[in-house]
């Protein structure tokens, strides 16, 4: 893991994920370093333009398990489809178990499963192996989960739990571009 930044891999590269990497601009202390997606086109689009709009040197990996075992990864933010996030939690759970890597944690976009018992096993595994767990709402905000991640890595402290929600789109938070608290 890097000292002064936090290494983000995003899974999927489809219209959520390029979402997030626009919005990635207004974070700080933070870089896109990593996509991977069943289509390797759209993973080197997603990576593509992290790099065009400068908020990191993204490369394309060819499984989940790659991105976590590697050491500039910090934090992996979900954006799959949804009948996909159960199969790549489990992935990256595989990865860390087996001491190919280590993460600081996981964000998922919403919704975490296409029902409450998927839900739930989400959040069991993301407890069982002490990562941050994140929901985040598309444009809600983004900027505090980024911030939440920045905030326990920089404390190191992977125990911590995160949970943001939103319902006001985001346009009344008052979030500003600016330092990482």
């Amino acid at each position: 893991m890097s000292v002064d930044r936090l290494g983000v891999g995003f899974v999927g590269g489809g219209f959520v994920a390029r979402f997030h990497i626009r919005s990635w601009v207004g974070v700080r202390d933070a870089d896109v370093l990593g996509v991977v997606s069943r289509a390797d086109s759209t993973a080197e689009e997603a990576a593509e333009l992290a790099r065009s709009l400068g908020v990191g040197e993204a490369r394309v990996y060819a499984t989940v398990t790659d991105m976590v075992a590697d050491p500039a990864i910090d934090a992996i933010w979900i954006c799959a489809p949804n009948f996909a996030r159960i199969e790549v939690m489990e992935e990256i759970v595989e990865a860390i178990e087996s001491g190919r890597g280590e993460l600081v944690g996981v964000a998922c976009e919403k919704p975490l499963g296409r029902n409450a018992a998927e839900a739930r096993r989400m959040l069991e595994l993301a407890e069982e192996f002490g990562l941050v767990g994140s929901l985040g709402l598309l444009g809600l905000y983004l900027l505090l989960l980024a911030y939440g991640f920045a905030i326990a890595f920089r404390a190191r402290n992977q125990f911590a739990r995160l949970l943001a929600l939103g319902t006001d789109g985001g346009h009344r938070t008052g979030i500003r571009r600016g330092p990482c608290p």
